[in-house]
């Protein structure tokens, strides 16, 4: 049993690795996948 979060966002280009850095050393986060949408 889990949850599934989709979260739309727009940032700079260097805070998806910081997200996901932060997603990695979270203890209740187990997986995530950042993607980029091109429009």
């Amino acid at each position: 049993e889990g949850y599934y979060v989709l979260l739309k966002f727009t940032s700079s280009p260097d805070f998806p690795a910081e997200l996901d850095r932060i997603l990695g050393i979270t203890d209740g986060i187990i997986r995530s996948l950042i993607t980029v949408r091109h429009d």
